[in-house]
Formats: structure tokens, C-alpha cells, sequence
């Protein structure tokens, strides 16, 4: 009983560290090819009808993709919340905001509305 005991604490804490998120980085599991899936949590103020971008080269990454389940942004003095991409006038399509990583190891935060926003980008990324 003892050892099913520690086997299951130990199953919990692993699962625990699978939750976590930091903007350090962390090893949070496995990717299909054996290497260790690192996550940050980024966050990057972006004004009103802009473009900013965040550097990630210095990350040492294999692959790196954008969480998008964990990534938002919110405006309006923090009371509202939105995903990272959104359309909110379609057709003009001209309230819109999109997060992607270049080749340039930069990721860019389109921010086309009327309110400054603050972006919370969660990347997972193998070395």
C-alpha cells in the first residue's frame, strides 16, 4: 500500500508541474521526438493600431509554437479579456488582433483597435 501510495504523490506532483506557468522557463514534458517541452509565459504591452514584437532567439529553441489555449490579452483597465486573435467587425475586418513567429525568431503582436492592449503569450518550445 505504501508504494501505491508513492507512486500516486509522485503522478500528482508531475501533473502539477505540467500546470505550471512562469515567465521563466520551465520543463513542463515531453515532445513525440523525445526532446524536453520547455513553457514561458510572455507579456508585452501594445498600444492602440500597432505592431509590437517580443525577441525569442536568445531561447536556444529546436521548434517553438504559441500556445494559443493559454495566451490572451486584456484592455479596458484590465476588466476585459479577449483571445490573442479576434475580428470584431467583419467585413471591414478593421478591429482585429493576431500573435505569429517569424523565421526572424520574433513573435509579432498585431494590435489593430482602439485600446492598448497587454498580451499574455504562453510558448511551449523544444531544444
Amino acid at each position: 500500500m505504501k508504494d501505491l501510495i508513492t507512486a500516486l504523490t509522485t503522478r500528482i506532483t508531475t501533473l502539477e508541474s505540467y500546470l505550471v506557468y512562469s515567465a521563466d522557463e520551465k520543463a513542463v514534458g515531453t515532445w513525440i521526438d523525445g526532446r524536453t517541452i520547455y513553457r514561458r509565459t510572455l507579456t508585452k504591452v501594445v498600444n492602440s493600431n500597432s505592431t509590437g514584437t517580443i525577441d525569442v532567439s536568445g531561447y536556444g529553441y529546436y521548434n517553438i509554437w504559441i500556445n494559443h489555449g493559454m495566451s490572451f490579452n486584456t484592455y479596458g483597465g484590465q476588466y476585459s479579456s479577449s483571445s490573442t486573435q479576434w475580428v470584431n467587425n467583419p467585413p471591414a475586418n478593421n478591429d482585429y488582433g493576431l500573435i505569429y513567429i517569424q523565421n526572424t525568431k520574433l513573435i509579432n503582436i498585431k494590435n489593430n483597435s482602439n485600446n492598448n492592449r497587454t498580451y499574455y503569450i504562453t510558448i511551449e518550445y523544444t531544444k
